[in-house]
């Protein structure tokens, strides 16, 4: 997932067929569709107040994966 501010997130369809999911403590909102299952992003609000959204940057067009630099992070020990 890619995280971005949530003002740069636009969306070319919106409607019924995306779902919402959340679990724990209910902080993010996990975006999907309902007709395929696919989970195209994820958005919560920081205890900033400063909304983020997580995109599959698999779901873009014309996105080389590959190319992308990787961070890993270990949040069991942060």
């Amino acid at each position: 997932l890619w995280a971005v501010p949530h003002e740069k997130l636009s969306l070319v369809a919106w409607g019924d067929d995306l779902g919402r999911y959340t679990f724990g403590k209910a902080q993010i909102a996990h975006r999907f569709c309902r007709a395929c299952g696919i989970h195209p992003f994820a958005e919560d609000v920081g205890e900033s107040g400063e909304r983020t959204a997580y995109i599959n940057v698999n779901c873009l067009d014309d996105v080389d994966v590959a190319g992308i630099e990787v961070f890993e992070f270990d949040g069991r020990a942060a």
